[in-house]
Protein backbone atom coordinates (compact mmCIF):
# COMPACT_ATOMS: atom_id res chain seq x y z
CA UNK A 1 0.00 0.00 0.00
CA UNK A 2 1.47 3.14 -1.02
CA UNK A 3 1.83 5.97 1.88
CA UNK A 4 0.69 9.58 0.72
CA UNK A 5 3.57 12.51 1.26
CA UNK A 6 1.44 13.52 4.68
CA UNK A 7 2.33 9.98 6.23
CA UNK A 8 5.88 10.50 5.50
CA UNK A 9 6.55 13.78 6.47
CA UNK A 10 7.79 13.20 10.27
CA UNK A 11 9.76 14.98 12.13
CA UNK A 12 13.16 14.25 10.35
CA UNK A 13 11.71 15.42 6.81
CA UNK A 14 11.61 18.79 8.56
CA UNK A 15 15.22 19.36 9.27
CA UNK A 16 17.18 21.72 6.90
CA UNK A 17 19.28 19.63 4.83
CA UNK A 18 23.40 20.11 4.94
CA UNK A 19 25.84 20.37 8.07
CA UNK A 20 24.75 21.24 11.67
CA UNK A 21 26.40 24.06 12.51
CA UNK A 22 29.84 23.62 14.79
CA UNK A 23 29.97 25.75 17.99
CA UNK A 24 33.16 26.60 18.02
CA UNK A 25 33.40 28.15 14.64
CA UNK A 26 33.23 31.58 13.71
CA UNK A 27 30.38 33.43 12.34
CA UNK A 28 31.19 35.74 9.03
CA UNK A 29 33.02 38.17 9.54
CA UNK A 30 34.97 36.78 12.49
CA UNK A 31 33.30 38.05 15.37
CA UNK A 32 32.56 36.00 17.60
CA UNK A 33 29.07 36.58 19.47
CA UNK A 34 27.93 37.05 22.82
CA UNK A 35 24.60 36.29 24.22
CA UNK A 36 22.90 40.02 24.44
CA UNK A 37 21.25 40.76 27.08
CA UNK A 38 17.55 41.14 27.33
CA UNK A 39 16.23 44.54 26.30
CA UNK A 40 15.08 45.96 29.56
CA UNK A 41 18.58 44.69 31.04
CA UNK A 42 20.75 46.66 27.73
CA UNK A 43 22.92 49.47 29.26
CA UNK A 44 25.15 52.09 27.24
CA UNK A 45 27.94 50.02 28.49
CA UNK A 46 26.70 46.92 26.81
CA UNK A 47 26.44 49.17 23.72
CA UNK A 48 30.02 50.91 23.91
CA UNK A 49 31.37 47.28 24.52
CA UNK A 50 29.81 45.82 21.33
CA UNK A 51 31.09 48.98 18.87
CA UNK A 52 35.02 48.37 20.34
CA UNK A 53 34.41 44.93 19.81
CA UNK A 54 33.44 44.99 16.00
CA UNK A 55 36.31 47.87 15.46
CA UNK A 56 38.97 45.65 17.27
CA UNK A 57 37.54 42.72 14.74
CA UNK A 58 37.70 45.05 11.55
CA UNK A 59 34.95 46.42 11.05
CA UNK A 60 35.26 49.81 9.31
CA UNK A 61 33.59 52.63 11.34
CA UNK A 62 31.41 53.73 9.13
CA UNK A 63 30.15 50.09 9.46
CA UNK A 64 29.98 50.91 13.37
CA UNK A 65 28.02 53.99 12.77
CA UNK A 66 25.35 52.56 10.65
CA UNK A 67 25.19 49.56 13.11
CA UNK A 68 24.29 52.33 16.32
CA UNK A 69 22.19 54.00 14.14
CA UNK A 70 20.30 51.09 13.03
CA UNK A 71 19.55 49.61 16.86
CA UNK A 72 19.36 53.19 18.03
CA UNK A 73 15.90 53.29 15.60
CA UNK A 74 14.57 50.12 16.65
CA UNK A 75 15.37 50.73 20.43
CA UNK A 76 13.00 53.89 19.41
CA UNK A 77 10.41 51.76 18.17
CA UNK A 78 10.53 49.00 21.58
CA UNK A 79 10.30 52.32 23.35
CA UNK A 80 7.02 53.29 21.40
CA UNK A 81 5.73 49.99 21.92
CA UNK A 82 6.18 49.72 25.63
CA UNK A 83 9.15 46.70 25.28
CA UNK A 84 11.66 48.51 26.84
CA UNK A 85 11.52 51.97 29.41
CA UNK A 86 14.65 53.97 27.17
CA UNK A 87 16.61 54.17 24.56
CA UNK A 88 19.80 53.53 25.81
CA UNK A 89 21.67 54.07 22.47
CA UNK A 90 20.55 57.98 22.90
CA UNK A 91 22.18 57.69 26.33
CA UNK A 92 25.98 57.53 24.68
CA UNK A 93 27.41 59.38 21.90
CA UNK A 94 27.43 57.83 18.67
CA UNK A 95 30.56 56.35 17.28
CA UNK A 96 32.60 58.42 14.88
CA UNK A 97 33.82 57.66 11.87
CA UNK A 98 37.20 58.61 11.80
CA UNK A 99 36.79 57.16 7.51
CA UNK A 100 40.05 58.04 5.44
CA UNK A 101 38.18 56.85 2.43
CA UNK A 102 35.69 59.50 2.48
CA UNK A 103 35.60 62.07 -0.11
CA UNK A 104 34.59 64.97 1.89
CA UNK A 105 36.30 64.66 5.27
CA UNK A 106 37.38 67.68 8.09
CA UNK A 107 41.28 67.40 9.10
CA UNK A 108 40.91 65.01 11.46
CA UNK A 109 39.12 62.33 8.90
CA UNK A 110 35.97 62.62 10.10
CA UNK A 111 32.59 63.67 7.91
CA UNK A 112 31.84 67.10 6.99
CA UNK A 113 28.53 68.46 7.74
CA UNK A 114 26.12 68.06 4.95
CA UNK A 115 26.55 71.69 3.91
CA UNK A 116 30.39 71.75 4.42
CA UNK A 117 31.42 70.70 1.13
CA UNK A 118 29.19 73.12 -0.82
CA UNK A 119 30.20 75.96 1.00
CA UNK A 120 33.71 75.15 0.46
CA UNK A 121 33.18 74.44 -3.09
CA UNK A 122 31.48 77.69 -3.53
CA UNK A 123 34.12 79.43 -2.05
CA UNK A 124 37.10 78.24 -4.09
CA UNK A 125 35.17 79.07 -7.12
CA UNK A 126 35.35 82.77 -5.71
CA UNK A 127 39.04 82.63 -4.85
CA UNK A 128 39.60 81.05 -8.54
CA UNK A 129 37.80 83.50 -10.05
CA UNK A 130 35.70 81.48 -12.10
CA UNK A 131 31.99 81.12 -13.04
CA UNK A 132 29.50 79.39 -10.33
CA UNK A 133 29.17 75.80 -11.19
CA UNK A 134 27.34 72.61 -9.45
CA UNK A 135 30.11 70.39 -7.81
CA UNK A 136 28.90 67.37 -10.03
CA UNK A 137 29.77 69.88 -12.87
CA UNK A 138 33.24 69.32 -12.00
CA UNK A 139 33.30 65.61 -12.15
CA UNK A 140 31.91 65.60 -15.42
CA UNK A 141 34.90 68.38 -16.86
CA UNK A 142 37.10 66.21 -15.32
CA UNK A 143 35.90 62.70 -16.56
CA UNK A 144 36.19 65.01 -20.38
CA UNK A 145 39.62 66.46 -19.27
CA UNK A 146 41.55 63.09 -18.99
CA UNK A 147 39.38 61.61 -21.44
CA UNK A 148 41.03 64.83 -23.64
CA UNK A 149 43.94 63.78 -22.51
CA UNK A 150 43.94 60.10 -23.56
CA UNK A 151 43.80 58.78 -20.15
CA UNK A 152 42.13 55.09 -20.56
CA UNK A 153 38.67 54.88 -20.25
CA UNK A 154 39.01 52.54 -17.28
CA UNK A 155 41.25 54.70 -15.24
CA UNK A 156 38.60 57.50 -15.69
CA UNK A 157 35.93 55.15 -14.33
CA UNK A 158 38.23 54.46 -11.45
CA UNK A 159 38.78 57.51 -10.58
CA UNK A 160 34.77 58.94 -10.84
CA UNK A 161 34.33 55.69 -8.65
CA UNK A 162 31.95 54.39 -11.30
CA UNK A 163 31.10 50.93 -10.82
CA UNK A 164 30.40 50.27 -14.71
CA UNK A 165 32.67 52.08 -17.31
CA UNK A 166 29.35 52.33 -19.30
CA UNK A 167 28.54 55.33 -16.57
CA UNK A 168 31.75 56.83 -17.50
CA UNK A 169 31.31 56.76 -20.98
CA UNK A 170 27.98 58.19 -20.65
CA UNK A 171 29.33 60.64 -18.23
CA UNK A 172 32.19 62.49 -19.97
CA UNK A 173 32.00 64.88 -23.34
CA UNK A 174 33.62 63.49 -26.17
CA UNK A 175 35.33 67.14 -27.37
CA UNK A 176 35.31 67.94 -30.98
CA UNK A 177 38.97 67.98 -31.44
CA UNK A 178 39.12 64.61 -30.44
CA UNK A 179 36.02 63.43 -32.98
CA UNK A 180 37.76 64.90 -35.72
CA UNK A 181 41.14 62.89 -34.52
CA UNK A 182 39.20 59.69 -34.59
CA UNK A 183 37.88 60.53 -38.05
CA UNK A 184 40.88 61.54 -39.33
CA UNK A 185 42.45 58.20 -38.44
CA UNK A 186 39.33 56.09 -39.54
CA UNK A 187 39.72 58.00 -42.96
CA UNK A 188 43.53 57.04 -43.11
CA UNK A 189 42.99 53.30 -42.23
CA UNK A 190 39.86 53.26 -44.60
CA UNK A 191 42.58 54.50 -47.48
CA UNK A 192 45.16 51.94 -46.41
CA UNK A 193 47.22 55.53 -45.12
CA UNK A 194 48.40 54.13 -42.47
Amino acid sequence: MRRGWRAAAGPASRRRPGPAPRPHARPAGGVRRRAAPPLDKLTPEHLNQAYSTMLESGLSPSTVLKVHRVLSRALKIAVRRSKVAKNVATLIDAPVANDPDLVFATRHGKPMERSEDYKAWKALLKRAGVRDARLHDARHTAGTLLVEQSVHIRVVQEILGHARVTTTERYTHVAGALMQDASTRMGAALRGDG
